[in-house]
């Protein structure tokens, strides 16, 4: 499998401030890329998107802001987040 993250790399990695990390696959692959995001980007605000099904599986701390969706709605939901700036 390609490392998710490859996209991230013509960042300018001091500029990088808030991240919306959206759930697409298993919800244990989303913890992992917002544990990496925080790596890469330390001090960065990282914000979640994941199915109803799986929110009990996401740790208060691992997302500054969670939004919790049913699976059918989250690329509606996806659209209104872009509304709001990330990097």
């Amino acid at each position: 499998m390609a490392n998710p993250l490859t996209f991230l790399l013509p960042f300018r990695y001091d500029r990088v401030t808030t991240v919306l990390v959206v759930q697409s696959g298993p919800v244990e692959l989303a913890l992992q890329v917002a544990a990496r995001v925080r790596t890469l980007f330390p001090g960065c605000k990282v914000e979640g998107l994941v199915r109803d099904n799986d929110a009990g599986a996401v740790a208060a701390d691992v997302f500054e802001r969670l939004t919790i969706v049913r699976w059918d709605d989250r690329i509606a939901m996806v659209r209104d987040l872009r509304a709001r700036r990330f990097d």
